[in-house]
């Protein structure tokens, strides 16, 4: 195909570089659910990819919850 569904975003920088414990803790505490960087390879550790193949109510659902996670998670 020409196209993907996907996109590879970096996790905050405060959150370290590690990127399987960040999708760990998201999908546990912010019931949202992402595939660590490190899947894919070594260099990209602190990244975790996001589907984007989903209705916009569903992924707009989902990026309150990130913000809502990692909001929470700062303080």
């Amino acid at each position: 195909p020409e196209g993907a569904f996907y996109i590879f975003a970096q996790i905050p920088a405060d959150f370290g570089n590690d990127g399987t414990g960040f999708a760990k803790r998201l999908a546990n505490e912010g019931h949202v659910a992402v595939v660590p960087g490190a899947a894919f390879s070594k260099f990209t550790a602190d990244f975790v990819r996001i589907s984007y193949a989903a209705s916009d109510e569903d992924l707009l659902e989902a990026l309150d919850r990130m913000e809502a996670f990692v909001a929470k998670n700062r303080e």
